[in-house]
């Protein structure tokens, strides 16, 4: 069943719904525009075969504008890959989706969601502080980068 989310700031409607192999291609279009090291189709397709995964799609307008893949790992959440199209961008989609992941970790009686986020990505950190994570550590050398490697920032969101 659909959840909807409405971005006052930018009156904007988000429908999100559970992924499945039907959103692949417009996924992986999202994909290779938004991501340095972009997932392959059969990472994604993995992950809709892994019973411990939470995977969403979000429609604007019918139209996917943004994913969200992530994995239970014991009483954990682990964001693995998310992504919003570069158009639909700064409109509450990215937050969406984190507040679907949220509610589907609360349910599924998770202590705490996880993520790295490249250093640099300074949008997405503030997205993701927003959201309530914070900070807890970092991993140096993690990402590939057209200057070498990059550290990553490992943040965490705490539900109980």
């Amino acid at each position: 069943m659909p959840t909807t989310y409405l971005d006052q700031k930018a009156k904007t409607v988000v429908k999100i719904l559970p992924m499945n192999e039907e959103h692949l291609k417009d996924i992986l279009c999202i994909e290779r525009k938004v991501q340095m090291e972009p997932w392959s189709k059969q990472m994604f397709v993995d992950e809709l075969s892994n019973k411990r995964s939470l995977n969403f799609v979000a429609l604007v307008n019918n139209i996917i504008a943004g994913y969200l893949c992530s994995a239970m790992v014991y009483d954990e959440l682990h964001i693995l890959n998310i992504g919003v199209a570069p158009h639909c961008q700064r409109q509450g989609i990215g937050y969406s989706l984190l507040m679907e992941a949220v509610a589907a970790a609360t349910k599924n009686k998770i202590c705490a969601i996880l993520l790295e986020v490249r250093e640099t990505n300074l949008p997405a950190i503030s997205l993701y502080k927003k959201a309530g994570f914070v900070k807890i550590g970092i991993r140096p050398n993690y990402y590939a980068s057209n200057s070498g490697k990059e550290a990553a920032i490992l943040m965490i969101k705490y539900l109980r």
